[in-house]
């Protein structure tokens, strides 16, 4: 069984890491040394109460967990977790400022040309940018079965996009494109679902 030091030797150096910190930058945030850091991440000593509070509230854990083995399954939860809450937070920062580059240029073009051309060039036409971003992120933390989600938007956004470009240079509706798209979401389905099966079946072999 592993002593304390050992004990959060392990758990602060995972999750130092998995906040994307330097020993450097530990340090910074806690108003020690850098080698104070490495003593506590080498099992040389344990820091005193108000720093392991200190550490807990910087990432978001409580001191019983800095100070407790863990088993794999509880590990993986924790950091899954805390990927899950910083994508999240990424993901809002990504989508609010592609409403406010949309919302600024439309208003910065206010009384050029015809309103509802402009609608469609500022917020209409950059909308798959949106299921671009998804995907992105939804590839990184997301889970891999959702994928198929923002993919098949993407697709029928740019279907969208299409059939209003072609009726701005044209003047007519050519709805034929439509017909395009339901072969195109096929494929992305049957796609993904060939992948988990083939991943399922790899899976079962091992």
């Amino acid at each position: 069984m592993k002593d304390i030091k050992e004990v959060f030797a392990e758990n602060l150096s995972q999750l130092r890491k998995s906040a994307g910190f330097t020993q450097s930058d530990l340090a910074e945030k806690l108003n020690y040394s850098d080698k104070a850091v490495s003593k506590w991440e080498r099992a040389e000593a344990v820091p005193d109460v108000s720093v392991l509070i200190a550490i807990a509230f910087l990432f978001g854990v409580s001191v019983d967990f800095l100070v407790k083995e863990h088993t794999a399954e509880e590990k993986e939860k924790i950091y899954s977790d805390k990927r899950a809450n910083v994508g999240l937070i990424v993901t809002l920062i990504t989508f609010m400022a592609l409403m406010l580059c949309q919302i600024v240029v439309y208003l910065s073009l206010s009384g050029v040309g015809d309103p509802t051309d402009r609608f469609l060039f500022c917020i209409v036409y950059p909308l798959p940018l949106w299921a671009i971003a998804a995907t992105v992120f939804m590839a990184i933390w997301g889970e891999p079965k959702f994928l198929v989600l923002p993919v098949s938007a993407l697709i029928l956004l740019l279907t969208v996009d299409a059939f209003l470009l072609v009726k701005f240079l044209t003047g007519s509706y050519f709805f034929l494109i439509f017909v395009a798209l339901v072969p195109a979401e096929l494929i992305v389905f049957l796609s993904f679902k060939l992948k988990k099966d083939f991943k399922r079946v790899n899976n079962n072999e091992e």
